[in-house]
């Protein structure tokens, strides 16, 4: 009895451990999910993963366990589903260096948004959000064309007004006024000279023209811009392994019913036999059926064999008696 009861509890202890290890098989990375109630017959469904990563998906196991009771896989295939929109809040800082002050920070970043759990992808719009300006500095390089009209007995015209002709420097004392009609900041910039670049010219309308360059300095900054907002990855199909599984059927063992019904003949057999010359029987120590059958054949046989030889003086004996009367 201790054997049988090790035994079972040996068995309850594989059944979780296997019980354990579906579930694992289930819920891990494949993320394997019951579409149906325990039954006959279940249907499992794995993640569902983008159509470029198919390869990555675990093929289902070959057994599984449901309110500890054991199915076995029927058939399994690929199925489409779509894989549904996912939302970011994403921010972007992009580090802009000398930039300077007529330019203009892009109002939109187009990045490319990952979603590392899904390894799927797609190019997002940020917008702007912050700027942060750092590192002014003065630089050399700024340079501009002008030209100017009106240019006639000693004098020209600039935004209106008529300044006298100089060969050298054609703008000084006028800095201020050329920025402003170029639409820049005189505080972030400075003509420091100007020169003529061609000869007077009488445009098509009769008056007479001439064109100079203008150079000087900008003020250069490094600007930190933060872009981020909400980001969607949209909707996109998707594969995933769809599994049917079906109950395993039960085996049972009935090695108590086997020793029941194999003790039968003994009790039949047994009768004619002294009671000091009956074996006395002895429990076997597994209760398996095969072993139990043949102890209790040999049993049987033993008690007949047993019989018989009690039988012959006795026969012997009657055969001897007769003989001697059909003599008389």
């Amino acid at each position: 009895m201790d054997n049988l009861k090790g035994k079972k509890k040996i068995g309850e202890e594989l059944a979780a451990l296997l019980a354990a290890a579906c579930m694992t098989a289930l819920t891990g990375t494949a993320a394997w999910a019951e579409t149906e109630t325990a039954g006959p017959q279940i249907t499992v469904r794995s993640e569902a993963v983008a159509e470029a990563r198919v390869q990555e998906l675990p093929l289902p196991e070959d057994t599984c366990i449901r309110q500890g009771r054991e199915y076995q896989l029927k058939s399994y295939q690929q199925i489409a589903v779509s894989l549904p929109e996912i939302v970011k809040n994403v921010q972007k800082t992009v580090l802009y260096e000398g930039v300077e002050a007529a330019a203009e920070i892009p109002e939109f970043l187009e990045e490319d948004l990952q979603d590392e759990e899904s390894g799927r992808s797609a190019s997002v719009r940020l917008p702007l959000q912050s700027t942060v300006k750092s590192n002014g500095r003065w630089a050399e390089g700024f340079t501009f064309p002008v030209t100017v009209w009106g240019y006639d007995a000693g004098s020209f015209v600039l935004g209106g007004e008529t300044v006298p002709v100089a060969e050298t420097h054609p703008f000084a004392g006028h800095e201020e006024a050329l920025l402003e009609l170029i639409g820049v900041d005189p505080v972030s910039y400075r003509i420091d000279s100007a020169e003529w670049s061609g000869e007077p010219e009488t445009g098509e309308d009769g008056l007479v023209y001439r064109r100079a360059e203008a150079s000087g300095r900008k003020y250069l900054s490094d600007v930190e811009a933060v872009y981020g907002g909400e980001a969607v990855i949209p909707a996109q199909p998707g594969i995933a392994y769809e599994a049917v599984y079906v109950l395993k059927e039960e085996e049972t063992e009935e090695p108590q019913t086997v020793a029941e019904e194999t003790e039968q003949p003994v009790e039949m057999t047994a009768a004619p036999v002294p009671a000091a010359a009956a074996p006395e029987e002895e429990e076997p120590e597994e209760p398996e059926s095969a072993p139990v059958f043949l102890l209790r054949l040999r049993q049987v046989t033993t008690v007949v064999v047993g019989a018989g030889i009690l039988l012959i003086p006795a026969l012997y004996f009657l055969i001897r008696r007769k003989r001697r009367r059909n003599r008389d």
